[in-house]
């Protein structure tokens, strides 16, 4: 694909389009509606059981192509496949720019992100000042006249989306037309696009 992986895309810190949430939000998206595909309308289903941004490659006009369908599972009868992970998500959320595992850089140990988001997600009080220590600061919208615009609410609904995708309970997490309709309610925000300059 023109644009290469996702993760090549997100690491390319020269790449103006990767700054922006309106991108971010569409390729998520296009993530969703392929898996949203995968487990409820191919015949057979599937889970892809791989989805990572190196599986994610991106069109010239940056929409979201998923590869690499080696460790994909159909969820037929007599596949050894639990039926209630076919239409939960295996998606990871697309905000921070962070690799799911990565380095700290406090102590050089690696840090598995989900660990790191939780916790801070899970303080109801704090949450929305601290959405901001894990959202990728290239995301940060300047007005014309140089102030930053708060973007605090949107960043907060996509991390919670993300983290509705990484409960440890099949049964817990979202399912894909969960995710779906709120990522398509998220694009549609009027609000969140009154507040877009770089689009």
């Amino acid at each position: 694909m023109e644009n290469g992986s996702l993760n090549d895309w997100l690491r390319d810190l020269t790449c103006q389009e990767s700054q922006t949430w309106n991108n971010r939000i569409r390729i998520a998206l296009d993530v969703a509606k392929g898996l949203q595909y995968l487990h409820n309308f191919a015949n057979p289903t599937y889970v892809h059981k791989d989805i990572n941004s190196s599986n994610i490659l991106l069109t010239k006009d940056l929409r979201a192509k998923i590869s690499k369908f080696g460790l994909t599972k159909s969820t037929e009868k007599g596949e050894n496949v639990n039926s209630s992970i076919k239409c939960r998500s295996e998606s990871k959320g697309i905000d921070n720019g962070k690799k799911a595992v990565y380095e700290n850089d406090d102590d050089g140990g690696q840090v598995m992100l989900c660990e790191e988001v939780v916790p801070i997600m899970g303080d109801g009080n704090n949450a929305k000042s601290m959405v901001n220590y894990i959202i990728d600061p290239r995301l940060k919208v300047r007005h014309a006249l140089g102030f930053v615009i708060d973007q605090d609410e949107l960043a907060l609904r996509l991390v919670k989306l993300s983290i509705g995708c990484l409960e440890s309970e099949a049964s817990r997490r979202l399912c894909m037309n969960e995710i779906v309709s709120t990522l398509m309610m998220i694009q549609m925000d009027p609000q969140r696009l009154g507040t877009m300059f770089l689009v």
